[in-house]
């Protein structure tokens, strides 16, 4: 009887020893500024490592890019409304994915329920959304005329500059608007007229070889504002 009773005792205190176990997760901290929190699945000593964040991503990271990989208790407190979750994520995604510059700047973390999610989860919904596609936009503008590279990478506004300039430009070289009659008088007399170029065409010209000039830059600097409102939208 008292070795049943030694024999009850000794589980239930071990079983209140297990729970008490605090649970504890990788974190990776590295020289670009971010921060990724999981279970570290590969270590590959001055190589690299595999960390799956929670939602079961699997990043990479150089160890020259470590700054420091350490470990912290799991906080056990019930998951907070707007907590990460695969629907949750998804949800958010759609809502961010097509808006440009400006609406991504109104866009506020609570209307896209993510305020309670942690760095590395913010980051997952980055990496998906962030353009990186600036080459494709600077090829077509470099080869083709109207902006349709900047209207295919979602800037507008220098789509619609490119298109307009040159579109301009165009016209007014085939309709004969960009040039002017002039009359001159030779010296017997005999009198002819020839065309010029005017002003208006001048001005048509350099606009539209500005605008040309911007479409090779532009998709580049707007691949950087793109990115930069998109982490200002999600709070990452």
């Amino acid at each position: 009887m008292k070795c049943r009773f030694f024999i009850i005792v000794s589980m239930i205190l071990l079983g209140f020893s297990l729970a008490a176990q605090p649970v504890y997760q990788d974190v990776v901290l590295t020289k670009d500024g971010s921060t990724y929190k999981g279970t570290v699945i590969e270590n590959r000593i001055d190589d690299y490592i595999k960390i799956e964040i929670n939602g079961g991503s699997i990043i990479k990271v150089d160890y020259t890019n470590i700054l420091a990989l350490n470990k912290e208790i799991v906080s056990e407190a019930p998951k907070e409304a707007g907590s990460f979750s695969d629907e949750n994520f998804y949800n958010a995604k759609a809502k961010l994915q097509g808006l440009h510059i400006k609406d991504l700047k109104k866009v506020s973390l609570q209307d896209l329920g993510i305020a309670a999610w942690s760095s590395s989860q913010k980051a997952r919904l980055y990496d998906s959304l962030r353009h990186d596609d600036a080459t494709l936009p600077f090829v077509l503008n470099l080869i083709l005329p109207l902006g349709i590279g900047s209207y295919i990478q979602g800037d507008t506004d220098m789509g619609t500059y490119q298109l307009l300039s040159q579109l301009g430009f165009s016209l007014a070289a085939l309709t004969g608007i960009g040039y002017s009659t002039t009359y001159t008088t030779g010296y017997s007399g005999y009198s002819y007229s020839y065309q010029q170029p005017n002003a208006l065409f001048y001005i048509l010209a350099i606009n539209s070889s500005a605008s040309y000039i911007a479409g090779l830059i532009t998709p580049w600097t707007y691949q950087n504002n793109y990115n930069d409102a998109l982490k200002s939208a999600i709070g990452y």
